[in-house]
């Protein structure tokens, strides 16, 4: 697997999965999951055949997190959260584009399917075991229940989005999205409002406190929201339209919460980038698909 695998996806580029022994693999940092108490888990699935396969797992010896996406075999969305699994309500659809998501609260799992909500099933599990096992995109870590199909713009946030931020995800398009951040702490805040559109342009806010593409969606804010590098008290309102001939997502990145951002769009001959400010870059592993 290289980036011969990559072909059209829902937000510019997509990864193509055999079916197989295909994955992308992310080794480990702890970034990815020491001290998370809470994670969303968001990307685009197409897949090929029936049954169900790993979309993004980061899970060793019953610790951590994995994520599988289905449309049969009993399996719908399924996350796993240190040995538990729940799972959503609707099977994926094969042969099209799915966006799926799924927040966890420490005493529940809540997905999204194509930005509406489905279904919240109880998983009280507290905060999630830390596991040095790598993370992997396509694959379990045994190297079994392979995705078969095409998987694009995979973020893992060590924060909950809220349903605002998940249905801007899907397509903020021509829309406004906002996000509440209550009760901060003393100190400097950070956050980056993100754009892409599904032709792969891409837009960022740049870094503001309490930036842009060809032919990017536009990013602009309105009140309430902070003026850069000023001071105020929370709570604070984020309000951030985006702008875009096209289907875009867009989603902000506060105090570096989105600790991994697989957008398939950038690349080498061994490795897709990791567009988070962590550069958690992963590495193709399996057999050559050629792509035509």
């Amino acid at each position: 697997m290289n980036y011969s695998n990559l072909t059209t996806g829902a937000r510019g580029q997509a990864l193509t999965f055999d079916g197989n022994n295909d994955y992308l693999n992310v080794n480990h940092n702890d970034s990815l999951i020491l001290g998370m108490s809470v994670v969303t888990i968001s990307a685009w699935a197409k897949p090929l055949t029936s049954g169900y396969g790993m979309i993004l797992l980061k899970y060793g010896s019953s610790t951590g997190y994995a994520y599988y996406g289905g449309c049969g075999s009993g399996v719908e969305q399924a996350l796993f959260i240190d040995g538990t699994r729940v799972d959503s309500n609707t099977y994926l659809t094969q042969n099209a584009w799915n966006h799926v998501v799924v927040v966890y609260n420490q005493t529940h799992a809540i997905f999204y399917l194509n930005g509406v909500f489905d279904g919240s099933p109880a998983l009280a599990k507290g905060n999630v075991d830390y596991t040095t096992a790598d993370l992997r995109i396509g694959i379990n870590e045994a190297g079994t229940e392979p995705f078969n199909g095409l998987i694009d713009e995979v973020m893992v946030f060590n924060r909950t989005l809220s349903s605002t931020e998940i249905l801007a995800l899907y397509n903020s398009k021509v829309n406004k999205f906002n996000t509440s951040a209550m009760s901060l702490p003393g100190g400097q805040h950070n956050y980056t409002v993100y754009a892409i559109d599904e032709y792969g342009n891409s837009n960022n806010s740049g870094w503001r406190n309490f930036t842009i593409d060809s032919t990017p969606p536009t990013i602009t804010f309105e009140s309430p929201t902070p003026n850069n590098a000023s001071s105020t008290t929370s709570p604070v309102t984020i309000v951030a339209n985006i702008s875009d001939v096209s289907n875009t997502s867009s989603w902000i990145d506060f105090d570096r919460t989105l600790v991994g951002y697989w957008a398939m769009d950038y690349y080498n001959a061994t490795v897709i980038y990791d567009n988070s400010t962590y550069k958690n870059n992963g590495t193709f592993t399996g057999e050559l698909i050629i792509v035509i």
